[in-house]
């Protein structure tokens, strides 16, 4: 075991830079940039790249994703992921790559539009997210991305948290032959880390590794809610746990003998 996962990297998903700092000095390998994780990350802003590129000397991928919810898009949302694709690639030519996905209604990966955005971001690389775990057959897709060229994919295996997806993950590696990158992601904690290297050998790990953080308005309207329905509390937001991350490591290392 400890050959396979010998060059296991963690990426760290982030939507602020002070949750890009933490990670970086916490041990991240790489980044995930996002706008919004509370809803699955969004497109981020030029200015919230510019200022994570200013600071911090990791390699940076970065999220394409119009809105929230499913992954099959208008014509009008799929021309605002290539104008997106395109400013940040002009912006961040050295940028490390691409995280994005579309599907048809039909659950499968939509791969004309897919090769698409691979074509624009060329010579950047492009990762298939949790948009791999929705459609119908992961074989079958798996075949496709291969075909398209991505890079890896962020899989939990068709379950909602990775360590429920041990054997579809274990399937996906074997087919993959080390032609792409199985990314491992969703649920991972340092809590269950070690176990799930055990079981499967994965060359990368992703975790979000958050932690709710209290707000600093000392005065909060009870009365106005202004994302929400009034079901969740707006007088706070999430940041990577740095604790957590240097734990993870730390398992990391361990099974890699260092």
């Amino acid at each position: 075991m400890k050959d396979s996962i010998s060059c296991t990297k963690l990426e760290v998903c982030v939507d602020s830079v002070d949750g890009a700092l933490i990670a970086a000095s916490a041990g991240a390998d790489r980044l995930e940039l996002c706008g919004e994780l509370s809803c699955g990350g969004l497109t981020p802003s030029i200015g919230l790249i510019y200022n994570i590129r200013d600071k911090i000397n990791l390699p940076i991928n970065v999220m394409l994703r119009p809105r929230a919810g499913d992954f099959c898009y208008s014509d009008e949302e799929f021309a605002v992921m290539k104008a997106d694709l395109l400013a940040i690639k002009h912006a961040f030519p050295t940028l490390g790559g691409f995280v994005t996905g579309i599907l048809t209604p039909e659950g499968e990966l939509d791969s004309n539009r897919l090769h698409s955005l691979i074509a624009l971001a060329h010579p950047l690389p492009i990762t298939l997210h949790r948009a791999f775990d929705m459609t119908k057959d992961p074989a079958q897709s798996l075949e496709v991305c291969l075909k398209l060229g991505v890079e890896r994919i962020l899989t939990a295996g068709f379950q909602h948290h990775a360590i429920d997806g041990v054997s579809v993950l274990q399937d996906l590696i074997k087919q993959a032959q080390e032609q792409l990158i199985i990314m491992p992601g969703s649920g991972l904690r340092a809590s269950n880390l070690q176990s799930f290297l055990e079981t499967v050998p994965a060359q990368e790990i992703h975790m979000s590794a958050r932690k709710r953080v209290a707000s600093n308005m000392r005065h909060q309207n009870p009365n106005i809610h202004m994302g929400t329905n009034g079901d969740s509390d707006e007088f706070g937001y999430y940041l990577p746990d740095a604790e957590e991350i240097k734990a993870a490591k730390a398992i990391i290392s361990k099974a890699q003998g260092v």
